[in-house]
């Protein structure tokens, strides 16, 4: 029996929806399938957590700043559910919880300061990134299907 993992991302992009902010994951990741690959940001629920808890806790965990976390979780709302494939992470699935964080204008260039120019993720890097040039495929755990769903749809 296939073990199932819930998780959740947030996918953040300005108003225009023409740019995201999406993580690089870096060579030093635990898991050598995922070195290199696009994420969208988030991770794993805990036990006990919400949905919106997981991700307030995965945004600070990633991101170490108070400021960029409530400003993005004051913009968040959630988009939908997702069971995708667990891909390099191993079997299962991933019950993925999908939230979107729309930034206007100075919300969004705030946002792309502190985590893109300031470099501030902790497990890799961020990039900025149109729906053009988004590059299905390089996503880890099946996240290409989230962007393209999201690209295509919302």
């Amino acid at each position: 029996m296939q073990e199932n993992f819930p998780g959740v991302v947030v996918i953040l992009v300005n108003e225009k929806r023409d740019l995201f902010i999406l993580q690089k994951k870096d060579n030093s990741h635990p898991i050598v399938g995922a070195r290199g690959k696009l994420s969208i940001i988030g991770g794993s629920l805990e036990q006990g957590e919400t949905p919106l808890q997981a991700l307030g806790r995965e945004l600070f965990e990633e991101i170490d700043n108070m400021q960029v976390v409530d400003s993005i979780l004051k913009n968040c709302v959630f988009w939908k559910d997702f069971t995708l494939p667990r891909a390099e992470f191993g079997p299962g699935k991933y019950l993925c919880t999908v939230f979107v964080a729309v930034g206007d204008m100075p919300t969004f260039a705030f946002w792309a300061d502190e985590i893109y120019a300031k470099d501030g993720l902790n497990e890799g890097t961020a990039e900025l990134h149109s729906p053009l040039i988004i590059q299905f495929g390089k996503f880890i755990c099946s996240l290409d299907m989230v962007m393209q769903d999201f690209v295509q749809n919302y």
